[in-house]
């Protein structure tokens, strides 16, 4: 299974009705989109479990942050790292779509790539005014 066959997957799990309209875009718009719209919705995930206490979300989005922000995007086959580090002991509790943040970062198109990490650090930064 191909990358974006697998976005596309996890896109529709999580949000059928988001999905749809997606499907009919453009292919680097689907792709832009489908990225964006899963990493905004893993930062979610988190800000809005139940089992995870207010201060360690916080903590936990912080981490993100940081992570996201140190991302260097001199070389397009770099990889973000530690993410799955961060989010490795919340792996029982937190859905696919929060684990895999930093396979969809990863495979966001190269042009947009700089501003969908910085909205993402924004929605994560967020989490420290609540």
């Amino acid at each position: 299974m191909s990358i974006q066959t697998d976005i596309l997957r996890v896109l529709k799990d999580t949000s059928r009705t988001f999905a749809i309209p997606i499907t009919f875009l453009p292919a680097k718009l689907r792709e832009t989109i489908s990225v964006a719209y899963l990493c905004m919705r893993a930062l979610d995930e988190i800000e809005d479990h139940v089992s995870i206490e207010n201060q360690e979300k916080v903590a936990i989005l912080h981490k993100i942050s940081e992570n996201m922000q140190a991302y260097s995007f001199l070389s397009p086959i770099s990889k973000f790292h530690n993410l799955d580090k961060i989010l490795a002991p919340y792996k029982s509790i937190l859905p696919e779509v929060t684990l895999r943040i930093e396979e969809w970062l990863s495979n966001a198109p190269i042009d947009i790539a700089p501003r969908l990490v910085d909205a993402s650090v924004s929605i994560a930064d967020l989490s420290r005014d609540n």
